[in-house]
């Protein structure tokens, strides 16, 4: 009689056929394209800054929410744009692996391709320290 089971599989891996057994399962990581991934980021910084309400919020400040949540703010007095770390910065380190230095010119580059802002560094925000 033949076994059969179901497995899970991670996402992002698949089973490596040439070194499973019926025992043991092998898991390999799919790679992506370096094109892939950049579309990605891409495409989850879009559906982030698509899903906001712009709101003026200080002298030469925009604060973008999602719900009662701040996402990012233009500070063009201070040169930054602030990013919420936890909603955003994060995804590029968990989901993305990228470091800190990768994260800021990817968002500055994003940014400047696709939005009219200009002068503004992109810094993690943390929302516990930010009053606005």
């Amino acid at each position: 009689m033949e076994k059969q089971i179901n497995i899970q599989v991670p996402e992002g891996f698949e089973i490596d056929k040439e070194k499973s057994t019926f025992e043991t399962i092998i898991f390999k990581e799919i790679k992506k394209s370096e094109s892939d991934k950049n579309k990605e980021m891409s495409d989850f910084l879009f559906e982030m800054f698509n899903k906001c309400e712009q709101r003026f919020t200080g002298e030469k400040e925009f604060t973008f929410y999602k719900g009662n949540k701040w996402i990012y703010q233009q500070d063009y007095k201070n040169g930054c744009l602030w990013v919420r770390y936890s909603l955003v910065w994060a995804v590029f380190e968990e989901k993305f692996n990228l470091n800190y230095r990768q994260i800021k010119d990817f968002i500055a580059s994003w940014v400047e391709t696709n939005t009219e802002w200009k002068g503004l560094t992109p810094e993690r925000g943390f929302p516990d320290l930010c009053i606005w």
